[in-house]
């Protein structure tokens, strides 16, 4: 038996030791890796699993019965006893009396713009309102005047919000318990249905942002880089519609335009960093798509709004004061309709003076004098104001600087030429215009401008 230490050898000239393996020593053979054989190997399937057809259908009826659920209390708490109470509430004397307006096809003005006032009237027109009751005042019953319809379509479009919310949340979740939380917390808002039952614009305001939303959400699955489907069109294009609805019910609906416009530039963004090989052509293509449905589309609409708003109100009214004279030409019922406009101006003349650059106000004046303390004459001073109503103290006559008393118009004709010093004087007071170096009683930085029987 040989042992290992008698062959460890030293090296004199290097210090370093080594070892030498005796001849005997049997030494052991490597492992093969041989390779599995192929009948070894689990074959994996190309083909995905089948989906669990009891689970997807147990899914899609848990969807059904929470969105019918949700909806059908959504219509039954809204349309509840929606004729009580029988009297005006609110801001209902302000839009009912706009309903009557439009079914009597007078024309007035509003800040608002023209689509949910039109859709109220319309209804009520086709429910029976006539346009005969006075609404007056909050409280003023209603007796034997149909105005349940009007009630009824606010209250409709108030239950629709429910189904509405539910469809946008699950399309971002994918979780029917999540839309249906969603849903149910505007279900049981009592603002929500407070302000639904009554002829009101914010029904129809809350319709039209939310169906804005749902649409603009529809759209995300359909969208591809190079060629937008039908059915991205169908969706982008009813976004479009319903946020012209949004902004012609209120200006309100500016909001979700902006919010609509920027989740659209970040998409872009997004689109373009994903595929940066994609060339720019496509990309410019992507933005004129939707600026087609998004941009186009609504102010196209809104211009159409306006133009059966301005076809249906043919008769003079209180509002049309605020516009210009050619406008009020075209109103049946106005004195200046059909009326001779002559092109130049003639001492003698009755005139009326109106802003144009503010709020369309006319230069009035009335039998009231100045306070004391703002009028160093007494009550010799006579106020002048802005007036947005027409009114017989808004006429003005044009005389010479050196006429005394208001004169007569005859037939000698003399017109007034560029330079000459006019003097202005109230028909209905026949005092004339002054102004002096006096703080005016609200703009302190401006002049006062008085009426004074003085020449």
């Amino acid at each position: 038996m040989t042992h290992l230490h008698d062959n460890v050898k030293h090296d004199g000239n290097s210090g370093l030791e080594w070892k030498s393996e005796p001849a005997n020593l049997r030494r052991r053979r490597p492992l093969q890796k041989t390779a599995p054989s192929a009948a070894s190997i689990p074959k994996l399937s190309t083909k995905a699993a089948p989906p669990d057809s009891e689970t997807a259908k147990k899914s899609k009826n848990y969807r059904f019965i929470s969105l019918a659920l949700l909806t059908a209390l959504s219509f039954a708490s809204r349309l509840y006893k929606v004729d009580e109470p029988k009297w005006v509430c609110w801001d209902e004397t302000h839009f009912g009396k706009m309903a009557s307006w439009y079914i009597n096809r007078t024309f007035f003005f509003d800040v608002h713009p023209p689509l949910g006032k039109l859709s109220i009237s319309l209804v009520g027109y086709l429910t029976g309102y006539n346009g005969s009751f006075a609404w007056d005042a909050p409280g003023d019953p209603f007796e034997d005047h149909s105005y349940v319809g009007m009630r009824a379509y606010c209250a409709v479009l108030g239950a629709l919000l429910v189904p509405l919310v539910f469809e946008t949340v699950l399309s971002l979740s994918g979780s029917v318990r999540a839309a249906s939380m969603a849903g149910a917390c505007v279900l049981f808002d009592t603002g929500m249905i407070t302000l639904t039952r009554y002829i009101l614009l914010d029904a129809p305001l809350l319709f039209c942002i939310m169906a804005t939303v749902w649409t603009f959400v529809g759209s995300w699955p359909h969208a591809h880089k190079d060629h937008p489907t039908w059915k991205w069109w169908m969706w982008c294009g009813g976004c479009g519609v319903f946020l012209s609805c949004a902004i012609s019910v209120k200006f309100v609906g500016l909001f979700v335009v902006g919010w609509v416009g920027l989740v659209t530039a970040i998409r872009l963004g997004f689109l373009w960093a994903k595929h940066s090989h994609t060339p720019l052509t496509a990309i410019v293509k992507a933005v004129l798509h939707r600026g087609a449905c998004l941009i186009a589309l609504p102010v196209f609409l809104y211009f159409c709004y306006f133009a059966v708003h301005l076809r249906v109100l043919k008769f003079t009214g209180i509002g049309d004061g605020f516009y210009s004279s050619a406008f009020q030409s075209v109103l049946l019922g106005n004195p200046l309709n059909n009326a001779t406009m002559p092109g130049e101006v003639a001492y003698g003349a009755m005139i009326a003076l109106k802003n144009t650059k503010g709020n369309g106000a006319y230069l009035h004046s009335h039998p009231h004098p100045y306070p004391l303390e703002q009028s160093p004459r007494g009550n010799l001073q006579q106020q002048v104001t802005c007036y947005t109503h027409k009114d017989d103290h808004n006429i003005w006559q044009i005389r010479k600087i050196d006429d005394a008393g208001v004169i007569a118009v005859t037939s000698d004709v003399q017109l007034i030429q560029h330079g000459d010093l006019v003097r202005l004087t109230h028909i209905t007071t026949g005092r004339n215009l002054h102004s002096h170096k006096v703080s005016a009683p609200i703009t302190k930085i401006q002049f006062q401008v008085w009426l004074h029987l003085e020449p």
